[in-house]
């Protein structure tokens, strides 16, 4: 049997996958055969799948829309494809550069470096992104669609409780990592250190994919005599587009590309790979498929997430379920400080919000969510809605952006996955509750992949006038850090701009709370809703909200979320006139729903409060 990397990443996870694997018929060619064409073909399918995957959750289209539970991972674009590989190759460029001789690197499977070693029968195998290898030394370089930041902002504490960073630096687009010598490691650098080799971790799962890799060529015979190396080569999150082109395509210097030489913690992790491999023969071998202790390696709502997930998490109740308490991540303490995580009361047979015990809820929010599940009944504060609602001024521009997060940077001054507006949405309130959906809106799209920033901030600075009305939006940080970069990018309008930027107003506060701003109004209790719902099942995005006060739905529109837009819009070169128009329409569509929802929840919360 040939086991690759992403399926033995797969077999790892817990002794019930394997089973279910048998027991569900999930034989993929690629694990009977690799050798001939259509074998491969499958495995290149598999793998471009998970790194289409990874680099929507790179772009952070979730963390924007607040409801990753509900968004669709399963979207599918070849323009995705295309910029991870040039991703790879622009990584690969530049690692030949480094080397004398020939490095192994290129688009798809046959033209990489394929390792595999037999274990007890078993024939473990994986692709190489870049593979070099001289008389002496064997060098491994994994490419990685994250960016160089996840490993810069890493930090401990010293013996003099002075933080350091956990990566070295070796220049201006690489790192080291060092094992510390016994008598300097503190706490704070096993927790780093931890997280670092923990497989399920956002940043571990990384360091896994190479050090599978690493250990897998150690174990071969050939490999004895020979000084191995492993390095990450991830997008440098500081490199910034000088905007130089060649033949309409953007020029990248090697800088856009960034190292991390990890082999002292390769060496360290290898124990435990090592056993990791034997782990998963055993599995194979008992194809065990009997339920197991649920938890972090189920790896709920993340690209990785286990393909059995439902069949394992079928008892978790639709309704009222403990994945709807907000700040489960942070676990639960009863008074004397007992904690149980999430999956601690799953085990225990405990799945739903409502069967939690009472000592254990200590936060005020949960207390206010499970209250509210009980008694079926909304929970509002309309003092403090009112505040909120009294401090606006009109006309209110209700406005909202969209974009494409590109992880190779488009447009001069861009960095890595910087969200390069391409749309947005106005509808001007111009009196209490009277705007019209089509009469009252305006917008701005780019019908092409040109660079259309400019006419897209002069026409956002011609629309909101320097009136003093409140400009709405819904989750601010993303409006906010947008205007700001188009006053980086343009700083001839940074006056309109920053005109704007003062005015803003987050409608989702509203609702949701903000301690800092309902102090300043006068309110002296901290109270941390101003309004939640059964409905809401811990998420207070747009999609949420807008069904708890208008009859307003995106079920009829062709597009249904951020991630669909900006997917829409970068295959805009592949479409052909009509189908050009018809999108063009359809996101116009999309992003006035956006707006003109804002306007409608407003409204209608507004004849609730003051009724």
């Amino acid at each position: 049997m040939n086991i690759s990397k992403t399926l033995f990443v797969n077999l790892i996870r817990c002794e019930r996958y394997s089973g279910l694997h048998e027991t569900l018929n999930f034989h993929e060619r690629a694990i009977i055969s690799f050798e001939d064409d259509e074998s491969l073909k499958e495995i290149q399918s598999q793998l471009n799948e998970e790194k289409k995957l990874a680099l929507l959750e790179n772009m952070k289209m979730f963390e924007i829309d607040e409801d990753p539970a509900k968004q669709d991972l399963s979207l599918k674009t070849e323009k995705l494809m295309e910029i991870y590989n040039q991703i790879e190759l622009l990584a690969g460029k530049k690692i030949q550069k480094k080397y004398d001789g020939k490095v192994i690197y290129g688009k798809g499977l046959k033209n990489q470096k394929k390792i595999s070693h037999k274990i007890e029968g078993y024939n473990f195998f994986t692709f190489v992104d870049a593979f070099y290898e001289s008389e002496k030394s064997v060098n491994i370089h994994e490419v990685k669609a994250t960016t160089s930041n996840k490993f810069l902002d890493i930090e401990y504490k010293n013996k003099n409780g002075k933080k350091e960073k956990m990566f070295k630096k070796k220049g201006d687009s690489s790192l080291c990592f060092n094992i510390l010598p016994k008598s300097e490691i503190t706490e704070s650098y096993k927790k780093k250190l931890n997280k670092l080799t923990d497989k399920f971790s956002k940043i571990g799962r990384y360091i896994y994919d190479l050090a599978f890799q690493y250990c897998l060529y150690s174990m071969k015979k050939d490999s004895k005599e020979k000084e191995i190396r492993a390095y990450l080569n991830v997008l440098n999150s500081r490199f910034v587009f000088s905007g130089d082109y060649i033949n309409s395509l953007p020029k990248y210097s090697d800088d856009i590309i960034f190292e991390v030489e990890l082999t002292e913690l390769m060496d360290y992790m290898m124990p435990n790979i090592r056993q990791d491999f034997l782990k998963v023969i055993e599995r194979v071998n008992n194809n065990n498929a009997s339920p197991v202790k649920l938890g972090r390696h189920c790896m709920k709502n993340d690209h990785r997430e286990c393909k059995f997930y439902k069949i394992c998490h079928k008892e978790i109740p639709e309704k009222n379920s403990i994945f709807t308490l907000i700040d489960r991540h942070h676990g639960f303490k009863n008074k004397s400080g007992e904690k149980k995580s999430v999956y601690d009361f799953i085990n225990e047979g405990i799945s739903s919000a409502l069967e939690i015990p009472d000592q254990f809820v200590q936060r005020e929010r949960n207390r206010v969510q499970i209250e509210v599940m009980k008694t079926k009944t909304k929970y509002f504060d309309k003092n403090r809605i009112r505040k909120y609602i009294d401090n606006l001024k009109y006309p209110i521009y209700h406005l909202d952006f969209e974009s494409f997060p590109s992880p190779l940077p488009r447009f001069k001054g861009e960095k890595p996955y910087d969200q390069s507006v391409f749309q947005f949405s106005i509808h001007i309130e111009k009196t209490p509750g009277n705007c019209d959906i089509l009469l009252d809106h305006k917008g701005y799209l780019a019908t092409n992949h040109h660079d259309h920033r400019e006419d897209l901030v002069k026409e956002l600075c011609n629309i909101i006038r320097k009136d003093q009305g409140s400009v709405m939006v819904y989750h601010k940080q993303f409006e906010e850090k947008r205007i700001k970069e188009f006053m980086n990018y343009f700083p001839s309008y940074s006056d309109k701009l920053k005109d704007i930027l003062n005015r803003i107003v987050d409608l989702k506060l509203f609702l949701k709370g903000n301690i800092e701003l309902e102090s300043k109004m006068g309110f002296q209790e901290k109270k941390l809703f101003n309004f939640y719902s059964p409905g809401l099942e811990g998420s207070f995005s747009i999609k949420k909200i807008l069904p708890e006060f208008t009859d307003l739905s995106y079920e009829n529109l062709e597009i249904k979320n951020g991630s669909e837009a900006f997917i829409k819009y970068l295959e805009f070169e592949n479409m052909n006139d009509k189908e050009k128009k018809v999108t063009e329409k359809n996101l116009i569509e999309y992003c006035r729903q956006d707006t003109y929802a804002m306007h409608m929840i407003l409204k209608n919360l507004r004849g609730i409060v003051y009724d």
